[in-house]
């Protein structure tokens, strides 16, 4: 029992949240994951997006977004309790993954900005205009 205590007291080190470095490997992801879907990778894809580039923004999220509920997230598993504590977030998030991959990550893209802001506290203009021109979303953003 205290082992498991001492365990649950302690933050995963892949958890630990970095505004900066979390938004910069979110559109990484995107890039990653529609890359890999537009070559026909559809289950890399799907994993990137959903997984890689989701985890990513939602350590962004708690990096920089207050929430009363904040203690309920799990401290192991970044994924666990977001609805408690972000519960307009994690319905979006939700409801993004279960598109196809390249419509999930042009919708977390929409979604990471209504949250996280674009500009000097959120995601960068430059690094948004470059994954949006690079996907060839630039006309639809």
């Amino acid at each position: 029992m205290e082992t498991m205590a001492e365990i649950a007291s302690c933050r995963f080190a892949a958890n630990e949240a970095d505004a900066d470095r979390d938004i910069a490997v979110f559109l990484f992801e995107l890039l990653h994951g529609v890359g890999r879907w537009r070559r026909g990778e559809r289950v890399s894809a799907g994993n990137v997006i959903r997984n890689e580039a989701v985890a990513a923004l939602l350590r962004a999220v708690r990096a920089t977004l207050a929430s009363h509920e904040a203690a309920a997230l799990d401290r192991l598993d970044g994924f666990r309790r977001v609805e408690r504590a972000y519960p307009e977030l994690a319905a979006q998030i939700a409801e993004a993954v279960a598109q196809s991959p390249e419509t999930a990550a042009r919708t977390l893209l929409d979604i990471a900005a209504e949250h996280l802001g674009v500009g000097p506290t959120g995601l960068p203009p430059a690094a948004v205009r470059a994954v949006t021109r690079r996907l060839g979303w630039d006309g639809d953003a």
